[in-house]
């Protein structure tokens, strides 16, 4: 990838800011979840349930915005 593209590029497959703050949500969610001594596997945010895949999707996504923000303050 030329450096010209890179700026394009993560503007493009950024993910939104509400795509960021669900997944900040969905992360807070699961982990009060898990720390219950009666966890019984799945959590419940906002009348859906949240399972682990989607707790390790949202911090992907948190991670990759992360990368993203980090990129473009260099």
């Amino acid at each position: 990838m030329h450096p010209n593209q890179i700026t394009p590029t993560n503007e493009i497959l950024a993910p939104t800011d509400e795509e960021v703050e669900y997944s900040r949500r969905v992360v807070e969610c699961w982990e009060e979840a898990t720390a219950g001594e009666d966890f019984a596997g799945v959590a419940v945010l906002n009348g859906s349930l949240v399972e682990e895949l989607h707790a390790v999707d949202a911090r992907r996504l948190l991670e990759r915005a992360a990368m993203i923000e980090a990129m473009a303050g260099a």
